[in-house]
């Protein structure tokens, strides 16, 4: 990250040239924009935040810069890049923009009630911008993030497509200056790809926020979106949006068909040594079989492969990855995995522990070597983790199965408001009771994460007597009960710890 501060001098403002993603300053002069570079000119006014964060987001690279801000700033940032695509600027919300090479685009931020009044774009593209900027401003006065998809089955499909419909005028209303550019196809497209990923998630998340309702099978129909339409299109991959809607489909496709597989060979998972297929294995194969066009097939592939490196360990995938280097044909997608691959080598079963240091409610230090000796399990959570807090019943059931045992248990919140935690555990009595609580040792990043590669909770870490690592990707809590997978580790301590482990 890029720390680049703004000053004042004899009362007047220095303009100041920064590079994102880049290394040559330009002069502050009158600005042009070479073939290969989009030029951003931001002039902030009335700044409500102490900084404005940079994006650059694409399928492999997610770079980032973070600048302060001063009454009356005025930078320019310099993107390289020889494509058109899409950046983010966030501040209090994080904003889409679109540039194409040679473009110089200009963004002014000020104080307002709603987001058009807070942000506006001028310069070259600023049609797209501010029609961009729109169906911002009208998702986040409809509640489009999480509101929409808490509402009842009926007025969720009635507000769906009254904004479906607000969005389509809208399209028309900007694109009438430059009808032929792609940019309005593609967000005709958009418009319709941002719809089924919203219709996904309100199936997928029924029951956590209608828990006393059940949803029709009829009304399940009419919601439920044809997520492979996602398939035939290549050209929107530079967005995020359906980069997301193809993670979210392929992941719980992944999910449903790795559950097959465990319905129809649940006895199977008992013997001894038995490893089961990772579920992005199944998630590769319906890939390769279901997906006509390489680009898209190519980014499932990285995705789900990227998925797999998030949450175990290397033995644990070894297939997934062989099955997605021999099939995979974008070289930049290879590159990255094997890379992730690399960087994971330290952390596999049968390495020593990284170092995990954390605090009680009373500030308190305690350190994962305190409790060598003793199976260490550490429980990785936050208080606005639902997934986390979900598994929390299997995890109180694992903990006193095993209470008497010579294994420590921890739960570890990674929350960055400590003040968070302290509420969650107050509301919660029995938490201090059942196992050692700890919060992470600093406000900024998050060492644990950042240490063991992982970017994804809950996560369930393993350590054996000696303070070496067992799992960094150890499996949700009642499947551990239900294998009983602890045992084999705490009857012998001396038990050596297989390098092709698989968890």
């Amino acid at each position: 990250m890029l720390r680049i501060k703004l000053t004042k001098s004899l009362g007047h403002l220095i303009l100041i040239t920064i590079i994102l993603f880049g290394n040559t300053l330009l002069a502050p002069a009158t600005v042009k924009s070479d073939k290969d570079q989009i030029i951003v000119k931001y002039t902030i006014k009335n700044p409500k935040t102490e900084s404005i964060n940079l994006y650059l987001d694409n399928v492999i690279e997610k770079r980032q810069k973070e600048v302060p801000t001063l009454t009356d700033t005025n930078f320019i940032d310099t993107i390289f890049t020889p494509n058109p695509g899409y950046q983010i600027f966030s501040t209090n919300e994080s904003i889409h923009f679109y540039g194409e090479p040679g473009a110089v685009i200009k963004i002014q931020l000020d104080s307002g009630a709603t987001l058009k009044e807070r942000v506006k774009f001028s310069g070259d593209l600023s049609e797209m911008n501010n029609y961009l900027l729109e169906i911002e401003d009208l998702q986040s006065r409809v509640g489009w993030s999480w509101q929409l998809i808490q509402g009842a089955p009926e007025g969720f499909l009635t507000r769906l497509d009254s904004i479906n419909s607000a969005k389509t005028e809208l399209l028309k209303r900007y694109q009438k200056k430059s009808s032929a550019h792609p940019f309005w196809k593609n967000q005709k497209e958009m418009i319709k790809v941002s719809s089924l990923l919203k219709r996904f998630d309100y199936i997928n998340t029924f029951k956590a926020y209608h828990k006393d309702s059940k949803l029709s099978e009829e009304l399940r129909q009419r919601i439920k979106p044809d997520m492979t339409i996602l398939f035939g299109h290549p050209e929107l991959l530079n967005q995020s949006i359906m980069r997301d809607a193809l993670d979210n489909y392929i992941f719980f496709k992944s999910l449903a068909l790795a559950n097959q597989w465990i319905t129809r060979n649940r006895e199977k998972l008992k013997e001894e040594g038995f490893v089961r297929p990772n579920a992005y294995e199944y998630g590769i194969q319906y890939a390769m079989d279901s997906v006509k066009d390489k680009d898209v097939r190519n980014f499932l592939f990285y995705d789900l492969a990227e998925r797999g490196l998030r949450n175990d360990d290397l033995a644990s995938v070894k297939t997934m990855l062989r099955m997605f280097n021999e099939n995979c044909t974008n070289p930049d997608y290879v590159n990255r995995i094997n890379s992730i691959v690399d960087s994971k080598k330290a952390i596999q079963p049968g390495e020593p522990a990284i170092e995990i240091v954390g605090f009680d409610a009373n500030g308190k230090k305690f350190s994962l070597s305190d409790f060598k000796g003793k199976l260490i399990y550490v429980d990785v959570w936050a208080t606005w983790c639902g997934p986390c807090i979900g598994e929390f019943p299997s995890f109180k059931t694992l903990v006193n199965t095993y209470k008497d045992k010579n294994i420590v248990f921890i739960q570890y919140s990674v929350n960055e408001i400590k003040a968070d935690w302290l509420k969650y555990r107050e509301k919660n009595e029995g938490m201090d009771a059942l196992c050692l609580q700890l919060i992470k040792e600093s406000d900024e990043g998050c060492k644990i994460m950042e240490d063991y590669k992982f970017n994804g909770i809950p996560r369930y870490l393993l350590f054996d007597a000696k303070g070496r690592i067992i799992s960094t990707g150890l499996e949700r809590p009642e499947f551990i009960l239900e294998t009983k997978f602890l045992d084999k580790y705490l009857n012998d301590p001396e038990l050596p710890i297989r390098k092709n482990s698989p968890l």
